[in-house]
């Protein structure tokens, strides 16, 4: 699975390469980046075994290292996806998510 799209479509192939980054090497703890591309072909749709789709993906993610908020984490995320007329809509998104875990136990 992608980041947009499943990748799962009939008859599809699909690879990845993707990078990660860590900047607590760097000075800043916490902070990570992470790119990937996936393409999936050989798609079969409206008959034809030649669909393609692509994504491109972006995503900074920082999580507070102590305090009060420790382990609050805050992303920023950008894809882009093209996919032939037969596959899907050509999209793309900028999300954000903040997320805090809560223990309940």
């Amino acid at each position: 699975n992608s980041y947009y799209s499943d990748f799962n479509l009939e008859d599809e192939q699909s690879w990845q390469v993707s990078y990660e980054l860590d900047f607590g090497g760097y000075g800043i703890p916490g902070l990570t980046y992470k790119f990937a591309y996936v393409r999936g072909t050989d798609i079969v749709a409206g008959g034809e075994n030649d669909g393609t789709e692509r994504e491109l993906f972006n995503q900074f993610k920082y999580v507070v290292q102590d305090g009060p908020a420790k382990d609050l984490s805050f992303k920023l995320r950008n894809s882009i996806y093209r996919a032939d007329n037969q596959v899907g809509p050509d999209l793309n998104e900028v999300r954000a998510f903040i997320e805090y875990p809560i223990s309940i136990l």
